[in-house]
């Protein structure tokens, strides 16, 4: 099983690209699409894409920044050479223009589980993260600011 404390490897379950496509999508479609292509970069474990998608500002709750979420998950990489991540949206709340708030339910697990069922069937640690990002000039999406703890089960009724 997964620690809980490597929580920062599901901090880029944020995705490797934010808008692939040539047609503009709303900010919810681009969030979301950031955060299914994250799990894939962490599956990967892939530093530099999941690295991509943090503001060089970022910090947590924790007192980590960029520096420290970036040597976190890198050492999570080398410890665990098997991650599978599942990830279900409960809320984006768009701030303004440029800034949204997220609540993803994640869970982080050492093998390959069946993720089409309810998260409290996940044989691994699940996840309560409170994610606020903001759009950058170049119209991306970057995590700014992260706060987490375990998921408890009344999060689920």
């Amino acid at each position: 099983m997964l620690q809980p404390r490597c929580f920062f490897s599901l901090l880029l379950v944020l995705g490797v690209l934010s808008g692939c496509g040539k047609e503009p999508v709303t900010p919810e479609v681009a969030l979301t699409r950031l955060i299914e292509a994250g799990e894939m970069a962490v599956e990967a474990r892939d530093l530099s894409s999941a690295m991509a998608l943090v503001d060089p500002d970022y910090s947590d709750t924790r007192g980590n920044g960029f520096p420290q979420l970036r040597g976190l998950l890198a050492g999570y990489f080398i410890r665990h050479p098997s991650i599978y991540v599942i990830s279900k949206i409960d809320r984006i709340e768009l701030v303004s223009e440029r800034e949204a708030n997220v609540l993803v339910y994640a869970g982080l697990a050492g093998s390959a589980q069946e993720a089409s069922g309810p998260l409290t069937g996940w044989r691994g640690n699940l996840l309560r993260l409170d994610l606020a990002f903001k759009l950058n000039d170049d119209g991306d999406w970057l995590l700014q600011r992260a706060a987490w703890r375990p998921a408890r089960r009344d999060d689920f009724t």
